[in-house]
C-alpha cells in the first residue's frame, strides 16, 4: 500500500496511489494542489452533495470529498499536472474475478494458506508486533494464527464501564488464556469516551457514521505506546459476511430475478 508524489523542477507533478486505495490521497484542480491529508484542504467549502450521500451511506464515496471541488485519486492511477492540466490515467490495474465452485475442502485449504501467507507477511519480524483482539471470529482467527509465527505477540482489548454494556473483554481474555499469550487491557468510562471523540473524528479526517471509530481511536492509542506493528480484522466482515447487512447482499442477488418478476406483473 502507498501513495506517492513527484515534483519536477519544471513544476509538474505525478501522483500515484495504490491499486486498492490504502492510503489517502487527495487534490483540487483549481489552483492544483494535492496532499495525503485532506485537513490539508479545510480552507475549501464543505460539499452539499457529500452531505447528501452521508446520510444516505454513512461515509463519503470516493472520488468525493467532504469538500466541494476536492477529490480522492482514483485507486491504481496516475494523476499527472503538467502545470496547467490535470489528467489521470490507469496505471495498476486489480480485478476481483469469481471463479467456479469448488470443493470446499479446497476452499478451505486456499483460505488457510492465504491468512497464514498475509499474517507472516504483515508481522514486522524485526520490531514489536501486536493484535487487537475482541474476542471476535476475525480477530482470534489473526491472533491464533500471530502466535504460531511468533511466539511472542501481544494481543490488546478494550472495554467501557457503562451499564447494560455487553463489551468483549471476557471473551478476548479467554481466548488469550487459550493460546497463552498476553493480553493487555484497559477499560474507559464515559468521560474517555467524550473526550476521545473530537481526536477521533480529527484523525479520520472523512467522515464516517461508526461509533466503533473512538474505541479503536482508544484501541490504537494505548497500543502505540508498546509496539510498532499491529494487526486488525478490519475489512473481514465485508469479505466473509459478518454481519446481516453485507449478508442480505448476497441473498438479494439469489432472489433479484424473482424480486423483478413480481414487480414486473404487480407493476406493469
Amino acid at each position: 500500500a502507498f501513495s506517492l508524489i513527484i515534483l519536477t523542477p519544471n513544476r509538474q507533478a505525478y501522483a500515484v496511489r495504490d491499486r486498492f486505495g490504502i492510503y489517502p490521497l487527495y487534490f483540487t484542480t483549481n489552483p492544483f494542489r494535492i496532499s495525503d491529508d485532506l485537513e490539508s484542504f479545510n480552507n475549501f467549502s464543505v460539499s452539499h452533495n457529500a452531505i447528501r450521500l452521508y446520510t444516505c451511506l454513512q461515509y463519503v464515496p470516493e472520488p468525493l470529498t467532504i469538500y466541494d471541488k476536492v477529490f480522492a485519486v482514483t485507486p491504481g492511477h496516475l494523476l499527472k499536472y503538467d502545470g496547467q492540466i490535470v489528467t489521470s490515467s490507469l496505471l495498476l490495474s486489480s480485478s476481483l474475478i469469481p471463479q467456479p465452485v469448488i470443493q470446499i475442502s479446497k476452499n478451505k485449504q486456499l483460505l488457510h494458506t492465504a491468512l497464514f501467507e498475509s499474517v507472516e507477511k504483515a508481522l514486522n519480524h524485526d520490531l514489536n508486533s501486536g493484535v487487537y483482539l475482541s474476542g471476535g471470529i476475525d480477530s482470534s482467527i489473526l491472533t491464533a494464527i500471530a502466535s504460531k509465527i511468533r511466539t511472542d505477540v501481544k494481543a490488546y482489548t478494550v472495554g467501557f464501564e457503562a451499564p447494560n454494556f455487553h463489551g468483549e473483554v471476557q471473551d478476548a481474555r479467554r481466548f488469550a488464556d487459550f493460546l497463552k499469550i498476553e493480553l493487555i487491557e484497559k477499560t474507559y468510562t464515559f468521560n474517555d469516551f467524550a473526550d476521545a471523540f473530537y481526536p477521533t473524528i480529527k484523525a479520520l479526517s472523512t467522515p464516517l457514521a461508526d461509533p466503533c471509530a473512538v474505541a479503536v481511536f482508544l484501541l490504537a492509542k494505548m497500543a502505540s505506546k508498546q509496539t510498532n506493528t499491529i494487526l486488525s480484522g478490519e475489512g473481514a466482515d465485508e469479505l466473509f459476511c459478518g454481519y446481516k447487512p453485507y449478508s442480505t447482499t448476497v441473498w438479494s442477488r439469489r432472489f433479484g430475478n424473482t424480486h423483478n418478476l413480481v414487480n414486473n406483473l404487480l407493476y406493469p
